[in-house]
């Protein structure tokens, strides 16, 4: 795990060499990139999944944050001041249970589709988030949902829900839709967004070819982002170094 990864480190969330979303055994999820090594990729895609059972001790006890994506945690911890107040100053009190719930389902199988589906209407984005990691996870089973990936897309006003949706959309084969939502995110979100944006470019593969250009421009540098925005240059470059066949090294 490189030094000062945006994954948050303490030994529950952790980082891949393709910087796709991890949840560990301890209930944590958050995308982190370390595209410095060209460690072997999973073709699977698939997501380690949240422990089995729901009512595990440590769901239900401690309450982690950690299955909410960082741009929402950061957004919301603007709100509250710190972290640990996010779930526990909660007005709603079935938030957790719900995000939890919608977590497990990711990586449930063709069975829990009707239950994705419907969390993508869900009134908070850390439900609608895993609603479309899920269905993205499962996208052989959910040929479906693409009316209601695309209205999340499209109209969603958290920018990690859109990134998922449109990951979904790509595994759906429809890459088409789904490369300008990316890019826009890639140009115009801030760390952590463009963060997610990246990671499901890298992801992709072949089908982020149309969109090199968008991602050669993203490589540089930019002094208004925390260390300059150097974890989404990792990442495109290391996607871009796949695509091309190059070696070309970032620090």
């Amino acid at each position: 795990e490189i030094s000062g990864t945006p994954a948050r480190r303490n030994g529950i969330a952790r980082s891949t060499s393709s910087g796709r979303l991890v949840a560990s055994a301890a209930g944590s999820a958050t995308y982190a990139a370390t595209a410095s090594a060209p460690a072997t990729r999973e073709r699977s895609h698939q997501q380690r999944a949240p422990p089995s059972d729901i009512n595990a001790p440590q769901i239900r006890i401690q309450r982690t944050w950690g299955l909410i994506a960082e741009p929402i945690l950061i957004t919301r911890q603007e709100v509250v001041g710190n972290q640990y107040d996010i779930l526990r100053g909660s007005k709603d009190p079935t938030l957790y249970k719900r995000v939890a719930t919608t977590a497990l389902l990711a990586s449930a199988g063709a069975e829990a589709i009707p239950k994705l589906t419907l969390a993508l209407s869900d009134i908070d984005a850390a439900v609608r988030y895993w609603g479309a990691i899920g269905l993205g996870n499962h996208a052989q089973h959910a040929n479906g949902t693409a009316k209601q990936l695309n209205k999340v897309m499209h109209r969603d006003p958290s920018s990690v829900c859109r990134t998922a949706a449109a990951r979904a959309l790509c595994r759906l084969g429809q890459p088409d839709a789904a490369l300008p939502v990316l890019t826009k995110e890639l140009k115009q979100g801030s760390q952590w967004e463009r963060l997610h944006a990246a990671i499901v470019l890298d992801e992709i593969e072949d089908q982020a070819r149309p969109v090199i250009p968008q991602m050669h421009a993203a490589l540089k540098p930019r002094m208004d982002l925390y260390a300059n925005g150097k974890y989404v240059i990792r990442v495109l470059n290391r996607a871009l170094n796949q695509l091309e066949g190059t070696k070309r090294q970032v620090p």
